[in-house]
């Protein structure tokens, strides 16, 4: 039963983390639906996701030492793997190509945010056992 409350609470730790910088994102603009997303210019793409990213150093973390951790993995992650706003473009394509489910409501900076946390993972967990917090698995 333990084993079942630790994965619920990662799940909701994992959705409540996207949802707070999915909306740090829209802050710095738009929101973008996949139908949207996949009829912008290349240009447009790619600012869209440079925004994105750049959101995550803006987002407030108060007292949540999870989101403060996502959000500093997160930014460890991005020079550590030669991260570029080309290969995020790619990450979005890629997940909603994997997703179609999400296609009709999940926002380009959510599958962006996501596919962020998927990739960046082991950067989050650094932060995270530093701050002896329970990893994302």
């Amino acid at each position: 039963m333990a084993g079942g409350i630790m994965r619920a609470r990662t799940g909701t730790l994992i959705f409540a983390t996207v949802c707070v910088l999915a909306a740090s994102a829209a802050l710095a603009g738009p929101i973008v639906r996949y139908q949207q997303w996949r009829t912008m210019p290349d240009d447009a793409r790619l600012g869209y996701v440079i925004g994105g990213y750049d959101a995550l150093g803006g987002v407030i973390h108060g007292d949540d030492p999870y989101l403060e951790a996502n959000v500093r993995g997160l930014a460890a992650c991005g020079p550590g793997i030669g991260l570029t706003p080309g290969l995020m473009v790619r990450m979005v394509d890629v997940y909603f190509d994997q997703h179609p489910e999400a296609q009709a409501e999940f926002s380009a900076a959510g599958a962006l945010h996501v596919s962020l946390l998927q990739i960046c993972k082991d950067y989050v967990n650094a932060v995270r056992s530093e701050a002896q917090l329970q990893l994302l698995q």
